[in-house]
């Protein structure tokens, strides 16, 4: 079998075999090298000094959130850290304070956990999405075909 052609810069930022095509970074998404090599020196700050670390988290993750929210253009206040989609769509959800008499509109290629979430709160329509819709334009007009 002829291994898979490499995406351009995959080497330096994945570690992963150059013998696999690695489609799932959703579930089992690879650490890109840059970030791993941060990782490890957190966990060998947190070694060395475990009360100075963990003393220090609220400031350093205020100045992550601040961080990001500028990045994004959004309000530090109204920004959260969560730890992953599901626990993201939780929350949103929540915002929304949903009766099981409201709908949550997804597509068939969701998020498992996620659709979950939304049918513990309303009732989820789902949309089936054709792969081969030609552009953005028609997948708009199928989504909104499942409005109610």
């Amino acid at each position: 079998m002829t291994a898979p052609a490499a995406f351009p810069g995959g080497p330096e930022l994945f570690r992963l075999s150059a013998e696999v095509a690695h489609l799932n970074h959703g579930s089992f998404g690879a650490v890109p090298v840059p970030v791993a090599r941060v990782r490890r020196s957190i966990a060998e700050e947190a070694a060395v000094d475990p009360d100075r670390f963990f003393l220090g988290v609220p400031d350093r993750l205020a100045d992550a959130r601040g961080r990001i929210a500028a990045r994004l253009g959004a309000d530090p206040e109204g920004a959260a850290l969560v730890t992953n989609a599901t626990e993201a769509a939780g929350l949103a959800l929540d915002a929304l304070r949903l009766t099981p008499d409201d709908e949550v509109l997804v597509t068939d290629h969701g998020y498992g956990t996620v659709v979950a979430a939304a049918a513990r709160r309303a009732r989820v329509v789902t949309v089936p999405l054709d792969p081969a819709l030609p552009d953005e334009e028609a997948v708009r007009k199928a989504v909104l075909a499942g409005l109610t």
